[in-house]
């Protein structure tokens, strides 16, 4: 997440979508298949993002959605609070495999937490 990020224009696949919400980042998504469309429509619902169609993709259209994201200080300020709400934990990632490596060990390889599927 570079701070000199304002607009992140993406096909709207999951992860990138919560990437540029992690790092606080408005975005522009122009789904390509499968879950992207829906993705995007609940960003754009949710305030910190819009959606623009591949049938809607104009020279105009693009500088002006752009212009339109990067420039809406109500999304800086929803993504924003998304972001705070998805970095606040109450461990830290490395804490908590720590944790799960130390509990794998006192217990012998915890084999009462395999999948009966795996063999």
């Amino acid at each position: 997440g570079d701070p000199r990020l304002r607009l992140f224009i993406t096909h709207s696949g999951l992860l990138s979508t919560l990437e540029s919400m992690y790092n606080g980042v408005s975005v522009l998504g122009m789904p390509v298949f499968g879950d992207q469309q829906a993705n995007m429509i609940k960003v754009q619902r949710d305030g910190w993002g819009k959606v623009l169609f591949w049938d809607q993709l104009t020279f105009d259209n693009l500088k002006n959605m752009i212009n339109s994201v990067m420039n809406d200080t109500s999304m800086k300020i929803e993504v924003a609070r998304r972001s705070k709400i998805m970095i606040d934990r109450q461990q830290e990632p490395a804490e908590v495999a720590l944790y799960w490596i130390k509990y794998v060990i006192r217990h012998q390889g915890a084999y009462h937490l395999r999948c009966p599927a795996v063999t």
